[in-house]
């Protein structure tokens, strides 16, 4: 899941897209899998720590 962190961190990358990088056959066994690891769901991991992109 440390991979899965820091790709959720990018934000330019959707979840789904995410999970398919890591091999999941879809995002909802990859968000089902990382809430089981982390505690949260990557939605909420996203929120909590990814920055937010600087306006131009």
């Amino acid at each position: 899941m440390h991979h899965a962190c820091g790709r959720l961190l990018d934000r330019e990358r959707s979840i789904t897209e995410v999970a398919m990088m890591l091999g999941y056959a879809d995002a909802a066994h990859f968000s089902h899998m990382f809430q089981a690891q982390l505690g949260c769901s990557p939605r909420e991991f996203r929120r909590k720590y990814a920055v937010q992109p600087a306006e131009e």
